[in-house]
């Protein structure tokens, strides 16, 4: 009857998806429709470009509608889908034809051949190969109202999707996105309800016969006035069934000398067709057509587009056919007053001859009509199959339709009808506005409550469709043949009813939640000009143009340094996301780009990476940002209304030019949390004139007057969102996360949430009771993904099974139980002179420094400190690092670490040339260990089986306490290697990592400093020696170490594999999922620490209130770290003659942001200017 998307490719179409004569641009995309009599200040996109027909006096208003082409990328993937399934779909065949498979279609029978097929052949292998496979995103059964929530009948198929078994279970309030309920008419409570049960106890449910019979009611004649006053014409009749007011009436209409012309939205091919059919005539005999039926429908169900109707009209005219306008989905739901495309630009019902229209969208009833003049309606009551044969509508059903139809004209006395007209208006306008900030694509015409989200690739219809479900949202999708082959899509149906918290949890669902497991199709507006590797300086969409490229700085290339000797040489700055909040940059500087370092440089160099960032101290971004400056508008000084829901251009002064803007106000932008004083934003838009990505940013008080300074100005964006939300989210908004631990997404999403890293299920978890329940028992096991990944490195054996990595538990136990005796309380409390004896070391290290007032590195020289003494007590080797700078050992152990980072993160790594030489490093770094352990290992052997004596120490206990648990095969060997390399990278790095931190945050708390150095020269006095008890008297200092742990935990976390289904938060989790527990994390969380970002020590005084399993640094339960009463000990040590013997302050313009390296490192080193203690 109407024309559809794929039909139009059938008739010759020039162009795939271009409309209305527009042609695709060099990029592929093809430009909005924008039809109006005065400049239009609207864009859709930047990459597409404003239309102007030449027709503008037919148009009241602004008509905007936007069809991308498909990209070039995706539409050869998605080719590429549909032929191999194509391919798997004929084998699968061949299998069914020799048995191996079952087939459950239909066939013809071998007796049958000679007849006239029943089924197309290709139709049949379409849906038995290709359709089946989603089959289970359609058809599925509700059991309640289809309003705006809704209750889904749970089934599951135990045959991959031929059959379905209904579980017994229903999803209940089940956000409904699917449903024709434009105006929320569909419910079983209120006036039309009630209405239609009267109707049913006076009628009953249906007469069983036709109107021409004993079908026809009163309540039949009063819906046919009504819908004649609603449309405005002479004269309606209604039928029972939607589909049959077209199927039945345009072949009474047209007869066998009538021409159909469908319409199109492309006028010029409208057109074209129209004069064909006139000059032609009719197929054969040439004979003129009697007349000519222009067929149209109001809102096209599948593209969301609206009817050109004031065009079509013109042409109607011109050529003196007919028109039949079907109105299934925009009557009710379009023009001010519901009355469809007529009423939504301004014409005059007359104009149309045939208006057809169905109930069974916005009045939540079934059944159609056709209104026109009486003369029409007279004759199809005669001739229309469907007046003659049809039985009649249900009396119910009729009076559902009359008292929807007078609500929407106001005729019941309320205005809850305008109310609802206005409610569809403001949730389509919002929900697009959603969709298009954040990024999608989608089709069709503002206005136009039909949203169709692009998904292309045929894999995504079915995997969109269930995970919305398992979000508890419904939705259709749609693909081939129902579409153009590349063009599946995802169809949004907005309804009054909708809420806009309902809105708002389907655009989060949807576009918050990039792992979904469908890697929706963002906008790149220049995705097929911008190269798909690294940035480059010149770009083709510049012109040639150097482009100003912000991201210089990433990675450092492991191979080639800067200086010309292959070595790597790590920027100044590698880590440069970083700002401040609390006093931004001003927005709207001048056009030079005002001064940017003196106004808002501070008077000492004493500052945070925020403040080092807010500042603009790095070079690159004075470099950038002056740049950027020169290019970006000043922020207008209040906010224009229009871009709430419009992009607008708004002149320049300052640089004699306009600029578009669009508001960014939406909830991903996260006002509270970035910009806590800001009523609204705006955001510029990219130019093809410019050479920056940047965008400016402004924002605005609750009176709409620009913010200038405070935690709610604006910031120019170093990225725009409109290059990509990707980059602007790591460069403009992660750096604020980085700085100030906005743990939004924890507190946005509770306690629970889900990452998916392709088919790898995780869950991170914040909730107390859930961390106790997976660290306190030993029936959850460390996950095996990650901690597999550390048995090698490179291919190396490295940590094995060692106490940290072991995930079967058999083995971590009997590791634990020989490993115990060496770090029992007595055992430990010998170990007090080689923590004093490695201390001291330190201590006249510091004194050479003090002397010659050089400034101390004090993570390189806790380094050495630490390591001396885990070589001295595990295996009684002194290797004495403090003097003997250049040791093997040491480097082996940095190696290990910085390719432990590249290994894990990185899976490519290893395929790229320029990383091998890394890659053998580490190799050879992780072989020296291992050696160097089983040579210390193997002579301690010796030396007790020959009684020799021996050190007491670590080694030597865990020996002899294998030899008793009768430890001799080749495995337990390497268990042992395992476990001294843990020791290596865990015992030393963590505690030098611990103390560096400790020494940066004395430095920067002055107060807190003095009152540490006071208890320790209270207990110490002048006293050399720490003793074992002294450790005790040291209260507030381990509260120092303890907020040390809290605001820097030297492992970020550890996580646990569930093997079965559990309860988290009131959350059923299915087993065979990883849980991620992340400690630093949850002690930098607000609603478990009160100003979490403050060093407070005060926090784990012993009257304070103790955290309840939020503060974990060294794990909780059976897998707590063996050695975290060692490393506190060793802590307390160097650190108290630390501060009995000198006075250190930092040396300014470091900084102090944190480097992860596998474990959390201070990144400057902690440089610090020493002096004796007078």
């Amino acid at each position: 009857m109407t024309q559809n998307s794929a039909s139009k490719l059938l008739n010759g179409d020039s162009l795939h998806r271009t409309k209305q004569d527009k042609k695709a641009g060099r990029n592929g995309f093809v430009k909005n429709h924008c039809l109006f009599q005065q400049q239009q200040k609207r864009y859709r996109r930047p990459a597409e470009k404003n239309h102007h027909a030449s027709s503008t006096s037919l148009y009241k208003k602004p008509f905007v509608e936007s069809f991308e082409e498909t990209p070039l990328l995706v539409a050869v993937l998605t080719y590429m889908g549909y032929g191999i399934l194509t391919i798997f779909g004929y084998l699968r065949d061949f299998l069914r034809d020799w048995k191996f498979e079952k087939c459950h279609l239909a066939r013809e029978r071998e007796e049958q051949k000679d007849f006239v097929p029943l089924y197309q052949d290709f139709e049949n292998f379409y849906t038995r190969n290709l359709y089946m496979r989603i089959r289970d995103n359609w058809n599925r059964p509700i059991c309640s109202v289809p309003g705006a929530k809704m209750d889904l009948v749970e089934r599951v198929t135990p045959d991959y999707n031929w059959t379905f078994e209904h579980t017994g279970n229903v999803l209940k309030h089940v956000i409904n996105m699917g449903s024709y309920n434009y105006l929320g008419f569909a419910e079983n409570t209120g006036t039309c309800a009630d209405a239609a049960s009267e109707c049913t106890v006076k009628y009953g449910v249906g007469v069983s016969s036709t109107r021409q019979e004993i079908g026809n009611l009163d309540k039949h004649e009063e819906l046919e006035k009504l819908v004649a006053r609603f449309l405005g014409v002479e004269s309606s009749m209604v039928f029972g069934m939607g589909f049959a007011t077209n199927s039945m009436n345009i072949p009474a209409l047209t007869g066998k000398s009538g021409k159909e012309n469908c319409g199109s939205e492309d006028m010029q091919s409208l057109e074209k067709l129209l004069r064909d059919a006139i000059v032609h005539g009719q197929p054969r005999t040439h004979r003129p057509w009697k007349k000519i039926l222009i067929v149209v429908e109001g809102i096209y169900s599948m593209e969301g587009s609206i009817v050109r109707l004031p065009e079509v009209i013109a042409l109607k005219k011109k050529y003196k056919a007919f028109l039949y306008l079907d109105e299934a989905h925009s009557i009710g739901a379009l023009g001010p007053r519901g009355r469809g495309v007529v009423d939504y630009f301004g014409l005059d019902p007359s104009d149309v001859d045939i208006m057809m229209g169905t109930f069974t969208k916005s009045f939540g009833a079934a059944g159609g009509y056709i209104g026109g003049k009486k003369e029409l309606i007279d004759y199809l009551r005669l001739h229309s199959h469907s007046a003659v044969y049809a039985t009649s509508m249900s009396p119910p059903i009729t009076q559902q339709i009359i008292t929807s139809m007078k609500s929407i004209m106001g005729e019941d006395g309320t205005t809850l009808g305008q109310e609802r007209l206005c409610q569809l208006s403001e949730n389509t306008t919002y929900f697009r506005r959603r969709l298009h900030e954040m990024g999608f694509i989608i089709y069709g015409n503002n206005d136009s409550p039909v949203v169709p989200l692009m998904l292309y690739m045929p894999a995504k219809i079915g995997a969109f469709g269930r995970e919305m479900v398992k979000r508890n949202i419904g939705t259709v999708v749609v693909g081939f043949p129902a579409t153009p082959i590349i063009e599946s899509r995802a169809r949004f149906c907005v309804s009054a009813a909708h809420t806009r918290e309902m809105l708002d949890t389907v655009t989060i669902e949807v576009l918050d939640d990039p792992p979904m497991e469908v890697d929706m199709d963002l906008v790149k507006e220049w995705s097929n000009d911008w190269p798909t590797s690294s940035p480059s300086s010149t770009v083709e969409w510049l012109g040639g143009k150097k482009l100003f490229w912000p991201l210089f700085w990433g990675y450092t290339d492991v191979d080639s340094g800067e200086d010309g000797t292959g070595q790597a040489v790590e920027e100044e700055d590698d880590y440069v996301l970083e700002y401040d909040s609390g006093e931004p940059l001003p927005s709207g500087l001048d056009k030079t780009g005002g001064n940017w370092e003196s106004p808002w440089t501070h008077g000492h160099y004493d500052v945070d990476s925020c403040e080092k960032w807010l500042n603009c101290k790095s070079e690159f971004l004075q470099r950038y940002l002056q740049q950027v400056l020169t290019e970006l508008p000043s922020c207008p000084c209040t906010y224009p209304s229009e871009a709430s829901n419009n992009i607008v251009s708004l002149l320049d002064a300052g640089r004699d030019r306009t600029f578009q803007w669009r508001d960014a106000s939406g909830p991903k932008e996260r006002l509270d949390i970035y910009k806590p004083s800001a009523h609204s934003c705006l955001r510029s838009g990219l130019s093809r004139d410019g050479t920056t990505l940047a965008a400016q940013h402004c924002c605005y008080d609750d009176n709409n007057h620009l913010i200038t300074r405070g935690k709610g100005a604006g910031t120019p964006n170093l990225i725009s969102t409109e290059f990509s939300p990707e980059l602007h989210f790591k460069v403009d908004v992660m750096p604020w996360i980085l700085c100030k631990g906005d743990w939004s997404r924890a507190e946005k999403y509770g306690p629970v949430y889900r990452l998916n890293s392709f088919h790898y299920v995780v869950l991170i978890v914040y909730c107390p009771e859930a961390t106790k329940t997976l660290l306190m028992s030993p029936k959850y096991l460390k996950d095996h993904f990650v901690y597999k990944r550390l048995f090698n490195l490179f291919g190396k054996r490295f940590l094995g099974n060692g106490l940290v990595t072991a995930v079967d538990h058999n083995i971590w136990y009997r590791q634990r139980r020989i490993m115990d005796p060496a770090f029992s309380s007595t055992y430990l409390r010998s170990l007090m002179g080689t923590f004093n004896e490695m201390s001291e070391r330190l201590m006249d290290k510091l004194a050479e420094m003090a002397d010659t007032k050089a400034p101390a590195v004090m993570h390189e020289l806790v380094n050495c400190v630490t390591l001396d003494v885990i070589c001295k007590t595990a295996f009684g080797v002194d290797l004495n690092l403090l003097k003997q700078t250049d040791s093997p050992f040491q480097k082996a152990v940095e190696q290990c670490l910085k390719g432990m980072v590249f290994y894990l993160r990185d899976p490519f790594f290893t395929l790229l040339p320029k990383n091998w030489k890394t890659v053998q490093e580490t190799k050879d770094a992780a072989e020296l260990l291992r050696k160097t352990g089983e040579k210390w290992i193997q002579n301690r052997k010796t030396a007790i089986e020959s009684g020799e004596d021996v050190p007491k120490d670590i080694l030597t206990q865990i020996l002899k306490t294998a030899e008793e648990e009768n430890v001799t095969n080749k495995e337990d060997h390497e268990l042992m290697l395992d476990n001294f390399v843990t020791f290596f990278i865990a015992g030393q790095e963590t505690t030098a990592n611990q103390l560096s931190f400790a020494i940066m945050e004395l430095g920067r708390n002055p107060e807190i400093y003095k009152r540490a150095k006071a208890e320790v020269d209270e207990i110490l006095g002048t006293k050399r020696e720490i003793s074992y008890d002294d450790l005790g008297k040291f209260t507030y200092l381990s509260q120092v170490l303890k907020e040390t742990l809290r605001l820097y935990p030297t492992a970020p976390g550890t996580s646990r594999w569930i093997h079965e289904d559990m309860v988290i938060n009131g959350l059923k989790i299915p087993g065979g999922c990883a849980v991620i527990l992340s400690s630093f994390v949850s002690q930098r969380l607000e609603k478990f620490f009160k100003d979490p970002l403050k060093f407070d020590p005060e926090r784990f005084d012993v009257n304070a209130a103790k955290p309840y399993y939020t503060y974990y640094p060294f794990a909780l339960g059976p897998r707590i770290c063996l050695g975290q009463v060692f490393s506190q000990m060793e802590a307390k040590v160097v650190l108290a003659k630390l501060l009995q013997r000198y006075e250190f302050s930092l040396v300014p313009g470091q900084s102090f942001d944190i480097k992860d390296t596998g474990t959390l490192r201070p990144k400057s080193g902690v440089i610090c200017h020493i002096k004796h203690c007078s």
